[in-house]
């Protein structure tokens, strides 16, 4: 399932980055710092930036900062 979900980000947002447009993504998880998820979650921030050549950010909120688990899956 995460891979469809990064391939249909990817489908979405080449058009802009292609011309020139920077894009910056929220990713929201109830997982504290020390989390193995966390720390992935983090991974994958860096690993964006770096492959899109800082074309796109991934923007981490980990510790529910941005809502309850429930609320993070209403809101996609």
């Amino acid at each position: 399932m995460p891979h469809i979900v990064i391939l249909l980000l990817f489908l979405v947002l080449t058009p802009s980055l292609s011309l020139g447009a920077s894009v910056s993504l929220k990713l929201g998880h109830i997982a504290e710092t020390s989390n193995p998820y966390a720390k992935a979650a983090e991974y994958f921030a860096e690993l964006v930036k770096q492959r899109s050549q800082g074309k796109m950010e991934v923007q981490v909120y980990p510790a529910g900062k941005l809502g309850t688990q429930r609320d993070l899956i209403e809101g996609l």
